[in-house]
């Protein structure tokens, strides 16, 4: 248990309810998610997210292994990737139905223009 403690923010009954939870060393804490830290009364995401930098920080440097991504940055990184990817052939689709939303409406602002001529 003296081993946790070394972490500033963890004293001695932090440090058991963490061991009880399964986190018994700095490595564990420092190789931990967010959401797993949670899982120990007291913990909510910053106080999680803090502990976690700073055993990482106190871990050398071979033996760090920081998740810095969330599951939702992973999935906008991915979307973000699959958006570059398109051929050419489908980039050019795009840009055609964008000229043509575009030729749309100013089709429709052009109606609207007229039928209030016809009005007055």
């Amino acid at each position: 248990m003296a081993d946790i403690t070394l972490i500033p923010g963890i004293g001695e009954r932090t440090a058991e309810m963490l061991t009880r939870h399964g986190f018994t060393t700095v490595a564990k804490i420092a190789g931990a998610s967010v959401d797993s830290l949670m899982a120990v009364p007291g913990f909510g995401a910053i106080r999680a997210a803090l502990i976690i930098e700073t055993a990482a920080g106190m871990m050398p440097e071979k033996a760090k292994k920081v998740k810095k991504t969330t599951p939702e940055k992973k999935g906008k990184k991915k979307k973000a990737a699959k958006k570059k990817k398109k051929s050419k052939k489908e980039q050019k689709k795009d840009a055609a139905k964008k000229k043509k939303k575009k030729k749309d409406a100013k089709a429709r602002k052009k109606a609207k223009k007229k039928a209030r001529k016809k009005k007055k």
